[in-house]
């Protein structure tokens, strides 16, 4: 068996542990929503599923490795600093950093460790030699290269930090749509999905949208307030809507007042919980034009339709993306290879 053949034969039995609840796996999921309040039973499913459907699957995990063959294990020691804003958000880095024929040496946040355990542990069953290439650890130490996600301000940190050695490190971005107003219900449904996974916490949930001037937003509101009613039984939810919708009455910016969220008229691309921004255009080339210059702060467009020069997704695939979907733009596998 190729190093290949043992990634991808490890990485399947996984997605067969997570579809037949393995290894205590609904204890596991009870427990990470304990240790963190934004975890949901939901939330936490929906990314196993991810996990299940797409990274793990046998022929999408074929189809990726061929180009990168033949690999062949290296001695290399991967730093990989996990962010903990949804749950399992590193497990595309841990899968390149296995994959490319590396160690990884995790280093988990707080927010997000119990999911993490029940993976290595499940994979210890399936294949002790890819497991022990993962350590679990409290401080990195003795690495090659770094891997890190954080806010824009521990991103810069983490810059100076790791300079020394080869690294990726990842600022915090969002998503955006852009509506041309033929949106009918079902766009209007699978871009609440764009916003509501996650309760808008990953960098891939759209936190703004574009709309031509004169937009009417009155059936947006209403089939997301309709569609997405639950994010309201979520009290951490909950409380930041109310606090923004005070913010908004006091300031008195141009808003419209939904039940599941705000929609405020806003430049900036990120929102605070409970609000999405919204941006009036003139003229879609212009405004494609316009994304294209700020790439950098935009992980993902979403759309009904190709948009000129930008590499969109339709509406309610934010959060579904495929294993060359690289976070930042930024190839793992290449960077990882080419260590």
């Amino acid at each position: 068996m190729s190093f290949e053949q043992q990634v991808i034969y490890c990485f399947s039995q996984l997605s067969e542990y997570i579809y037949e609840d393995k290894n205590h796996l609904e204890e596991s999921i009870k427990k990470a929503c304990l240790n963190n309040p934004w975890f949901t039973a939901v939330e936490c499913k929906s990314m196993l599923n991810q996990i299940a459907n797409t990274y793990c699957n046998k022929d999408i995990l074929s189809q990726w490795l061929k180009q990168y063959s033949p690999i062949k294990p290296k001695s290399k020691n991967v730093g990989l600093i996990a962010a903990g804003n949804i749950p399992l958000v590193a497990f595309h880095d841990i899968l390149c950093i296995i994959a490319s024929g590396n160690t990884c040496q995790l280093k988990l946040s707080e927010k997000d460790q119990v999911l993490y355990h029940w993976l290595h542990e499940s994979l210890k069953l399936i294949d002790l030699e890819i497991a022990q290439k993962i350590s679990i650890v409290e401080k990195l130490s003795n690495y090659d290269a770094v891997i890190a996600t954080g806010s824009s301000s521990s991103s810069n940190l983490f810059q100076s930090y790791f300079k020394q050695v080869p690294h990726i490190i990842r600022s915090h971005r969002n998503a955006i749509a852009v509506l041309d107003g033929s949106e009918d219900e079902i766009d209007f449904v699978n871009i609440g999905k764009d916003i509501f996974q996650y309760y808008g916490l990953g960098c891939r949930n759209v936190s703004k949208i574009y709309v031509p001037f004169g937009y009417n937003f009155s059936n947006l509101i209403r089939t997301l307030d309709i569609n997405f009613e639950h994010v309201n039984d979520h009290t951490k939810y909950k409380n930041n809507y109310d606090y923004n919708f005070a913010i908004c009455i006091m300031n008195r910016p141009n808003f419209y007042q939904g039940n599941t969220l705000l929609l405020v008229e806003n430049k900036s691309i990120a929102s605070p919980i409970g609000i999405l921004n919204f941006e009036y255009y003139n003229d879609l080339n212009d405004l494609c034009e316009k994304l294209a210059k700020n790439e950098i702060r935009i992980q993902c467009i979403s759309a009904k339709k190709n948009l000129p020069n930008l590499n969109t997704v339709n509406f309610g695939n934010c959060q579904n993306p495929s294993l060359e979907d690289y976070a930042d733009g930024i190839n793992t596998m290449d960077f990882l290879l080419n260590l």
